[in-house]
């Protein structure tokens, strides 16, 4: 199915309009919701994973640490301080690695699912939009949805619903129309009456089902 993209409109050497981020929270309460459950997996995950390689670190200084007393400067209470302070600060240096990573991932993560959630909320935000100006009586969408955006399927079933909605109202305009012109025109009101009393019979027909 061929999706609907809208053309092009103003200057094209105009300069495209800055996105900020509220653009991207049109619809904050779903956005933030999906990725704080992508947030809070994705976290829980790599601070188990983190925190096993921290552990691993430590064991792995712990067994250096053993083996270098072996050698006999250990003896000297200054050297073995030495080593220790050593192996602490390769210790931490991972663990600060770690909490950077992390923090990267928490502020990657949540770009990306603002980001991600907003393919979803831009349709639905416009869909919201046009659904309003339907009921309002407005039986033409104008443009279409942005490309790479999601529910292009959707909205193409909605867009052909309203397309025909128009038809079938043109086509009731229509004979409506010719009932007034032999109204106006004084012919027979038989004849205009027996299209009006069809165009009632598919109404009731269209409102009962």
């Amino acid at each position: 199915m061929t999706s609907r993209t809208a053309p092009p409109t103003g200057n094209v050497a105009s300069r495209p309009p800055k996105r900020r981020l509220r653009n991207y929270l049109l619809d904050k309460r779903f956005q933030l919701k999906y990725t704080g459950y992508i947030l809070i997996l994705s976290v829980a995950l790599t601070a188990v994973l983190g925190w096993q390689v921290y552990e691993a670190s430590r064991e792995a200084s712990a067994t250096a640490l053993a083996s270098s007393l072996g050698d006999p400067r250990a003896d000297d209470d200054a050297f073995r301080q030495y080593l220790k302070e050593q192996f602490e600060a390769t210790d931490n240096a991972v663990l600060v690695k770690i909490t950077a990573l992390l923090a990267g991932l928490v502020i990657g993560l949540a770009l990306l699912g603002i980001f991600i959630t907003h393919k979803v909320a831009g349709p639905i935000y416009k869909m919201k939009r046009l659904i309003g100006e339907v009921a309002a009586g407005r039986l033409r969408v104008e443009g279409g949805l942005r490309k790479g955006d999601e529910l292009q399927d959707f909205f193409e079933a909605f867009h052909t619903m309203v397309d025909r909605l128009r038809s079938h109202e043109e086509h009731e305009m229509a004979a409506i129309e010719s009932m007034i012109g032999k109204l106006e025109a004084g012919g027979d009101g038989k004849a205009a009456l027996a299209e009006l009393r069809v165009l009632r019979d598919g109404k009731k027909k269209a409102l009962a089902s």
